[in-house]
């Protein structure tokens, strides 16, 4: 939310000295057919990437912890959606143009508010 709100493609200044910018800036070329397939070309490839990863590197039934447990389908949920999370950051930090404290810090909120959730809802205290 706070991305999509205080992100700008053009400075303040510019806009307000140039008026026609705006005509230029309604025809939204980021809406467009291509754009929008691509976006979704892009979705389903991370979300192949997000499921197949962690099944091809964890194996059938391996187990990571030192009691020899399985992780079960909870944990490899939790896998999964910490790579979206991870990847959707990076995204972010990549696309961003204009950046400010706001963006940064809800950036660092995430990365670090994230895993401490996690850990929390999994029973799991440092």
């Amino acid at each position: 939310m706070i991305y999509g709100i205080f992100e700008q493609h053009l400075p303040k200044k510019m806009l307000l000295n140039n008026p026609l910018l705006y005509k230029e800036i309604s025809k939204n070329s980021r809406l467009s057919l291509w754009e929008c397939c691509y976006w979704c070309i892009l979705g389903f490839y991370h979300a192949f990437l997000f499921y197949y990863v962690p099944i091809w590197l964890l194996g059938d039934d391996i187990a990571l912890q030192k009691e020899q447990h399985n992780f079960g389908i909870w944990s490899f949920g939790t896998i999964i959606f910490t790579n979206c999370v991870i990847v959707v950051n990076l995204k972010l930090i990549i696309e961003t143009c204009h950046w400010n404290i706001l963006a940064v810090a809800s950036m660092v909120i995430t990365v670090v508010g994230y895993p401490t959730l996690a850990s929390i809802y999994s029973g799991v205290i440092w």
